[in-house]
């Protein structure tokens, strides 16, 4: 396993981390994840007759899991360490202000809109503009705080924060929610009767067989897609939907991607473990929110017609790849300035051939389960719809 972290840069984080106030990380997202938890158990488990509970473990560890009884699989439980919290939180203020002053120390961002003609959809700020109508309410219950404590803490950077925080905690609850509503218990292989707990973590290895690797990396890509379907029904239904928060969530994604890389051989392929590799995870990511939006962004009224919402859509896609892949390196990792992360230059057209490759078998993998996913789905309102507008990996070039 390869650790790419900087031990310079990890002991100025390990610095700075007494001065994060966990107070407000407490009560920020347990503001957040206890309105989650209503929505699940109004909307899908009181129905059923289930309850849904989730916890913050004081755990300093970067991860996440979902957990049920497989006798009594409509008793659910989602836990998001506190150290995967904090992280968050962290990305959340540090990358704003880097993109401020990447902007203006790089021409980077200016010669990408130029390839995409300086249209409406572009911006030269480091930060995309979020009206006050579409901010939310964690902006404005501590605006009064931040809002001007620095030349960094402008009304705009200090509502992106907040929109990043938000939307970052709340795809990593939804993500192990669709590890629940698709039933993913059903799907393991051959569980024992005499099991009393199934869990999903966000971060664990496996010495399962590579052909139940495989199985159960095609549901963690299928718990990532729906937990973006969540995620973005969730931004809508709240009424903070815009193209900077969209923007914003990519970047989270980005940046939560590059972080479960750590660790990861540069080898894309199927290999061991229950997770996919990040940048596979990654590539399905991005397809699916560049596919499987447009539509809704039309019926919105955010676009006239799909070509022009495509090209949008590329467009955030592209820069948020970008700079979260540029912030990650700066903040996190020991490389040559200028150089892309291994990252970067495997998400890129570096050696596609291995990656399609794990695409495909993916693929299939999700093709064959998903029958027995849609069967049993817990809600009505799911992501099939989403997911078949998606082009799949089979019918593109290269």
């Amino acid at each position: 396993m390869s650790n790419r972290i900087s031990p310079e840069k990890q002991q100025r984080i390990d610095f700075e981390s007494q001065f994060i106030n966990f107070e407000m990380i407490d009560i920020l997202s347990k503001t957040i994840l206890e309105e989650l938890e209503a929505w699940a158990n109004k909307t899908i488990y009181k129905p059923l007759g289930g309850v849904l509970r989730v916890e913050r473990p004081l755990d300093e560890s970067v991860n996440a899991c979902a957990g049920i009884n497989p006798k009594t699989p409509l008793e659910a439980v989602i836990k998001i360490n506190m150290g995967m919290i904090r992280e968050i939180y962290r990305d959340s203020f540090v990358f704003p202000p880097f993109s401020e002053q990447f902007v203006k120390d790089s021409d980077n961002i200016r010669d990408l809109n130029s390839q995409f003609r300086n249209l409406g959809f572009t911006f030269d700020s480091g930060l995309p503009v979020i009206q006050e109508d579409k901010r939310n309410n964690l902006y404005h219950l501590v605006k009064d705080i931040y809002v001007g404590k620095g030349e960094r803490f402008t009304e705009d950077a200090t509502a992106c924060r907040f929109m990043y925080f938000e939307i970052a905690l709340a795809w990593v609850f939804f993500h192990e929610l669709s590890h629940l509503i698709q039933c993913h218990y059903r799907l393991k292989n051959q569980p024992s009767a005499n099991v009393d707990l199934i869990e999903y973590h966000e971060i664990i290895s496996s010495t399962e067989s590579p052909e139940e690797n495989s199985k159960e990396q095609s549901r963690e890509i299928l718990a990532d897609m729906e937990g973006i379907d969540l995620t973005l029904k969730y931004m809508i239904r709240k009424d903070i939907f815009s193209s900077g928060a969209l923007y914003l969530f990519m970047c989270a994604l980005g940046c939560l991607f590059n972080r479960f890389y750590n660790g990861h051989s540069e080898k894309i392929d199927i290999g061991t473990g229950s997770h996919p590799h990040p940048i596979i995870r990654n590539e399905f990511s991005v397809a699916f929110i560049t596919n499987s939006i447009s539509q809704r962004l039309i019926e919105m009224g955010y676009a006239k017609d799909k070509l022009s919402v495509d090209i949008a859509i590329v467009y955030l896609s592209t820069r948020a790849s970008l700079m979260s892949g540029i912030y990650w390196g700066w903040r996190y990792e020991d490389q040559q300035d200028g150089a892309l992360t291994s990252f970067m230059k495997y998400s890129t057209t570096h050696d596609p051939e291995p990656r399609k490759a794990c695409c495909l078998a993916l693929e299939i993998e999700m093709n064959n389960q998903l029958v027995t996913i849609a069967g049993n789905h817990l809600m009505t309102d799911n992501f099939l719809s989403a997911l078949s507008q998606m082009k799949s990996f089979f019918s593109q070039n290269g």
